[in-house]
């Protein structure tokens, strides 16, 4: 696949979109095409409910999952985000060692 990165310009692999729920995997897409993930949230969580008859309590994912449309569309089924906030960051972390 060739990627628009800086580090490195292509990369080789299935990309593979997995939901976790009480230690049980289960996958919701694999695939070898070129595609952006992050367009799949809705996917993912809408899958969940027809799974498990129920909205996701928790969502957490990396950059690319983490646009102001996927974070509307997240709050609005009520579930807890963990990833890293929107915006710069900030110059000195306010995370310790501890």
């Amino acid at each position: 696949m060739v990627r628009v990165k800086d580090k490195n310009k292509t990369e080789f692999g299935s990309k593979v979109d997995v939901n976790e729920d009480n230690g049980f995997c289960r996958v919701d897409r694999f695939s070898w095409d070129v595609f952006n993930e992050g367009g799949d949230v809705e996917l993912l969580v809408e899958n969940y409910y027809k799974f498990y008859g129920c909205y996701p309590e928790t969502f957490m994912g990396d950059g690319i999952y983490m646009n102001e449309k996927v974070r509307a569309f997240l709050k609005e089924k009520g579930a807890k985000i963990y990833g890293k906030p929107l915006g710069r960051s900030p110059k000195e972390s306010k995370e310790t060692a501890a």
